[in-house]
């Protein structure tokens, strides 16, 4: 008859070990730790305050997968140069930003569709019209006045504006070439853009899923024995 240390000994190891679930700041701080803290204040935001943001936004918008949460942060993070800016610094487009840096028109869309930022930017816009000028930056300082709106927009646009079933599968189910195609078909932007694919690569990395064949649900443990 074994002794009662040895049987509760026994008994944890047949049990699975588990570490805590993905910390999203923590894993855009491993991505790129110069964003673990701001130089100057303003639009910059630290990993830890974009990773609750995100976290937030990815639940709201179903996304599941690691696969696509790594895309959309590698995206944030090139397109806001590492979460210092919210609005297109160079070459200046009026109403080109958040954190995905998306054109005026998505952004007047995406206003639109939600009851705060209603109250700050009620203009409705004729179907298939271009918001002007003025509308453009009316409209992105009411998404920025909201950070928690402006973090939103990655998720959103992948859930309302991404038509294309194949890149989304692609996306949820493969590896870091699924980044890619939802780049390009999706996005409009060049997925194997070096700088795009080294930032991606560092993303995938951190979320463990650069090899992956099917979807990596997010709120998995990160490591199971």
């Amino acid at each position: 008859m074994f002794p009662l240390v040895v049987l509760l000994l026994l008994g944890s190891s047949l049990l699975p070990w588990t570490q805590a679930k993905l910390d999203l700041g923590a894993t855009i701080a491993r991505i790129d730790p110069s964003t673990t803290s701001c130089a100057s204040s303003g639009e910059c935001r630290t990993a830890a305050q974009a990773g609750a943001l995100l976290s937030t936004s990815f639940s709201r918008h179903g996304v599941r997968c690691r696969q696509e949460a790594a895309c959309l942060t590698a995206l944030v993070l090139l397109e806001t140069d590492h979460l210092k800016y919210q609005h297109n610094v160079y070459p200046g487009r009026p109403g080109q930003g958040t954190a995905n840096m998306q054109m005026c028109r998505f952004n007047a869309e995406y206003a639109a569709s939600d009851p705060v930022l209603r109250k700050c930017f009620p203009d409705v816009l004729p179907v298939g019209s271009d918001p002007n000028e003025d509308q453009c930056r009316r409209v992105l300082k009411c998404i920025l006045d909201h950070e928690d709106k402006s973090f939103d927009t990655p998720a959103w646009f992948w859930d309302k504006k991404c038509p294309d079933k194949d890149a989304r599968a692609k996306l949820s189910n493969g590896g870091i070439e699924g980044c890619a195609a939802y780049l390009k078909s999706c996005v409009g932007v060049d997925g194997n853009d070096q700088s795009r694919v080294a930032l991606n690569r560092k993303a995938y990395d951190a979320f463990e899923v650069t090899n992956a064949k099917t979807c990596v649900p997010l709120d998995q443990d990160e490591c199971q024995d």
